[in-house]
């Protein structure tokens, strides 16, 4: 990281990838104001909450972010598969009565990366936030980059986690 403030785009760019990691996590971080400061308690698994917190901390209402879009599955996280799945319901309810549907897919990148086959070309705020279900602005996966930035990581001692949406 280069300590350097992030553009207002990047800013979004951010908060997008947040959204995924808030949708897709059933931990939780509450806060109780009532002795005048206030106090943060998490539940669940450390990495998740740490999520949540900097979702938070990014800007994010989780709560309002979690009744815009309602999770109307999941696949729990287990160990055998280290990756947690949710499919939600965005954007405005169509001519039939439905909505369209978004699933986010978050874990271990070894286990993820080979399910996957495109990724996203650039850090453009509409493709990331899935445009209208168009495929402009996806190119196919570059593992070998994403294996590389992951094993730099790792080899500094930082969980590296994926989510794909």
């Amino acid at each position: 990281c280069s300590g350097e403030d992030l553009s207002p785009e990047k800013q979004a760019c951010v908060q997008a990838l947040l959204e995924g990691t808030v949708l897709c996590n059933d931990s939780a971080l509450t806060t109780d104001k009532s002795s005048g400061t206030t106090l943060y308690t998490p539940n669940g698994a450390p990495t998740e909450v740490a999520l949540i917190t900097a979702a938070l901390k990014a800007g994010i209402n989780n709560d309002a972010l979690k009744k815009a879009t309602p999770r109307l599955a999941s696949v729990p996280f287990e160990s055998e598969h280290k990756f947690m799945a949710t499919v939600h319901a965005v954007g405005p309810v169509n001519g039939s009565g439905s909505q369209r549907r978004v699933i986010f897919v978050k874990g271990a990148p070894d286990r993820l990366m080979p399910l996957c086959c495109s990724q996203l070309e650039s850090d453009d705020l509409e493709t990331i936030r899935g445009g209208q279900g168009s495929s402009a602005g996806v190119v196919p996966l570059q593992a070998a980059f994403w294996e590389a930035a992951q094993e730099q990581l790792s080899s500094q001692g930082l969980r590296v986690l994926a989510i794909c949406r």
